[in-house]
């Protein structure tokens, strides 16, 4: 009988082991595209529930956001959107609207007040693919300079009203765009929401609310108590984590601390 010599019979052994690592290789499940998981809808508890008239208010007051609420749009003159901007800085604390600005934050107004009637109404939109991403962002501008001239102006009615508004945008946010982009812009209207709280609270504006307008607030900005509310990632999903993360740590934390000052 032929014997395998002991140097063949060690390259045999070298060359069923590479074939079997090869095989096993070739039924292992490929890594998830990173592309695919940013673009994958992940809806938290903030997204459920809401009102489907409330949801058709917020539909026809984003169609309408391009023409009617866009403050790029409703400034008209280069030296009218210097006078906002500056006035709409926020390292500085609210000041009366300058005069150049009077007619401007009255068509913001009149655009924010059919959000304001819902009376811190939501829902999905029934037609999300008619609204602009844009104009999912560009509410919180128009919101923010409501609250601060509200807060200049010591109404305390119409801040709580505007607040309202601005507590309960991210919910609509987030049906809307539940990807990790739409993530981000979800987190920007919780921070307007910061901001306009921090407004509220800037030292020497005596604007006090009492436990009716405390209660409709925090009512608003319930979802800020619930952990997990615009979704969990999976752990392949590095990028929705990393996002989460920075919600969880800083939005969020600022949020609920402002929200127990003005409303404790």
């Amino acid at each position: 009988m032929n014997r395998i010599p002991r140097s063949g019979l060690a390259l045999f052994r070298t060359c069923a082991l590479v074939v079997a690592a090869t095989l096993v290789a070739g039924c292992e499940q490929p890594p998830p595209d990173p592309n695919e998981l940013a673009n994958a809808s992940v809806i938290g508890p903030a997204g459920v529930g809401g009102d489907a008239a409330a949801g058709a208010a917020w539909q026809t007051a984003l169609e309408a956001w391009p023409r009617e609420g866009n403050m790029a749009v409703l400034y008209g003159e280069p030296q009218v959107q210097g006078q906002m901007d500056a006035w709409m800085m926020g390292q500085v604390p609210p000041s009366p609207v300058p005069p150049a600005g009077v007619e401007v934050m009255n068509l913001v107004r009149t655009f924010n007040d059919r959000l304001i009637e819902l009376d811190g109404g939501w829902g999905p939109l029934p037609d999300s693919a008619a609204i602009r991403g844009m104009a999912v962002r560009g509410i919180r501008k128009n919101l923010w300079a409501d609250a601060r001239l509200a807060v200049a102006e010591g109404d305390a009615d119409r801040l709580v009203a505007v607040l309202e508004v601005m507590a309960v945008a991210p919910r609509v946010s987030h049906v809307y765009d539940s990807t990790v982009a739409g993530l981000l812009m979800t987190i920007g209207l919780v921070d307007g929401f910061t901001w306009a709280m921090g407004d509220a609270l800037a030292p020497g504006f005596d604007i006090e609310f009492d436990d009716a307008q405390k209660s409709r607030v925090r009512e608003a900005a319930a979802w800020l108590e619930t952990e997990g509310a615009f979704g969990v990632a999976s752990p392949e999903d590095v990028r929705r984590a990393n996002v989460l993360n920075e919600y969880e740590s800083k939005s969020r934390a600022r949020a609920r601390e402002m929200l127990g000052r003005l409303c404790g």
